[in-house]
């Protein structure tokens, strides 16, 4: 600092040092905050891309899934009638069925549909804790 700065401080009294001592003390503290708040500002800017990626993928993979929710109740339906069209066959031939090569295509399509009814189940509750902190 030079002569005429050090001369202007001692000409001032005590109430001037102290408003210059409050204006430090606040210009430190919005320091502080402008610090933090570009901190945020950053995470916040990175979470909005990861979330919008995310959001896009996430409704494109369930999209198809979505237009479809009877799938899978319909697909049960069939298997049903698989079933009874089995029976049927198996009494009209007066013969078992059980353990033969359609009645493991028809416990399967049993399997395949439980499973796949389970995920879709699945799906929609993860949709549904989206954005659930």
């Amino acid at each position: 600092m030079n002569k005429h700065v050090f001369e202007k401080i001692a000409k001032l009294d005590n109430t001037e040092l102290s408003a210059v001592d409050v204006k430090l003390s606040l210009m430190t503290q919005m320091q502080g905050g402008i610090k933090q708040l570009t901190e945020w500002s950053k995470k916040s800017v990175k979470a909005k891309a990861t979330i919008e990626k995310a959001a896009a993928t996430i409704n494109a993979a369930y999209k198809d899934i979505a237009l479809n929710k009877g799938f899978w109740q319909g697909a049960q339906k069939t298997a049903e009638k698989y079933k009874a069209q089995m029976d049927k066959l198996s009494g009209e031939l007066g013969v078992n069925l059980k353990g033969s090569d359609l009645d493991k295509m028809l416990s399967d399509i049993y399997m395949l549909i439980e499973d796949g009814q389970g995920d879709f189940n699945d799906i929609e509750m993860a949709m549904k804790s989206i954005g659930k902190v």
